[in-house]
């Protein structure tokens, strides 16, 4: 009984996992408050003791990279650290007044703080089981019917005691974005991440990565949310398409980029069914227009009560309201 048990079990992930599916791409709205802003500007990021001011401008810089391959916001030259505007002192005459540093030209300033940029190794001992050789044995065979015999090694198992290294690097900023223009914060974060690594014996410790290494490979995967926080950004996913028997090439037309065609079959499919329905909401989606996307999911929901259904129409309105906020910052209205 378990043995098919497990038989149905792996059936089904088999049939899930082939599921005919068709990619989608969109670009999403940022989090932040961005309408307005098309220059920005980063300032080297104050430090915590045990972050280092080396990491004060390590951060900002990879950050910048980040945005400049995005292409949404025009990328300035490091702002320095501190400026002020016109200083106004009472009852002198405009032209006297001081002037110290000056505005940047800039829509909004990228300050920051770094709590953490290091990597921490920790070195011991650890007890290894490993196969050697002691000794040899004699073995008998018999080759073209004449008996034979050959030494063989014997091998058995042993403690050993081996140098044992960790390796953990932490990242850990938090950024506030602001609008130059208003004088106010349009947006906050913290990024955090850490990696760990570890290695049993000489050999392998001399194969751990870098102390850079690790720390980059943190700071690229922390600037991609950075990024995707500050600015529009590409999304891509897949959905998965419904079987409709009375268009059997339909999925495989709609995977190829073909949506008429399948659309065609699908729309002359009668009477209605909730796959219909289901798949022209994907082909809605798929180019874009998520209002008929929901509208279709809601029709597939009203034909069959499927969970997949309700979770395809609440992505599909999640993704509307998101497509009005970024025409919103992307076209600078309200």
């Amino acid at each position: 009984m378990k043995k098919l048990l497990f038989i149905i079990v792996c059936l089904l992930l088999t049939a899930v996992a082939c599921a005919p599916t068709v990619k989608v791409k969109r670009w999403a709205a940022a989090k932040y408050d961005i309408k307005g802003v098309k220059k920005v500007g980063f300032m080297n990021f104050n430090t915590r003791l045990n972050a280092g001011t080396r990491a004060g401008m390590i951060i900002p810089e990879t950050l910048e990279k980040g945005l400049v391959e995005n292409g949404y916001f025009k990328v300035s030259s490091r702002i320095q650290d501190s400026y002020d505007e016109t200083i106004k002192i009472e009852g002198m005459d405009p032209k006297d007044m001081l002037v110290v540093g000056g505005k940047p030209d800039v829509d909004a300033v990228v300050r920051g703080e770094v709590s953490a940029y290091l990597v921490d190794s920790q070195r011991s001992t650890k007890t290894v089981q490993r196969e050697v050789v002691s000794g040899s044995r004699t073995e008998y065979y018999t080759e073209n019917g004449v008996q034979k015999t050959r030494e063989v090694p014997v091998k058995v198992k042993k403690d050993f005691i081996e140098p044992y290294v960790v390796k953990k690097a932490l990242i850990d900023f938090s950024v506030d974005v602001q609008n130059e223009k208003e004088r106010k914060s349009i947006g906050q974060g913290r990024f955090r991440d850490e990696k760990s690594e570890d290695a049993v014996g000489n050999s392998d410790i001399a194969r751990l990565s870098s102390d850079d290494s690790m720390l980059k490979s943190i700071l690229n995967g922390l600037t991609k949310a950075f990024v995707s926080e500050m600015a529009p950004h590409e999304v891509r996913y897949t959905i998965k398409l419904e079987k409709v028997e009375q268009c059997k090439d339909s999925n495989k037309l709609a995977q190829k980029g073909q949506w008429d065609d399948a659309l065609s079959c699908w729309q002359g499919v009668y009477p209605e069914t909730a796959s219909t329905k289901y798949n022209i909401g994907v082909f809605f989606e798929a180019t874009g227009d998520f209002e008929e996307a929901y509208n279709s999911y809601r029709e597939a929901m009203r034909l069959e009560n499927k969970q997949f259904y309700f979770q395809a129409a609440s992505r599909a309105n999640a993704y509307t309201i998101d497509v009005k906020k970024l025409q919103s910052q992307v076209e600078g209205e309200k």
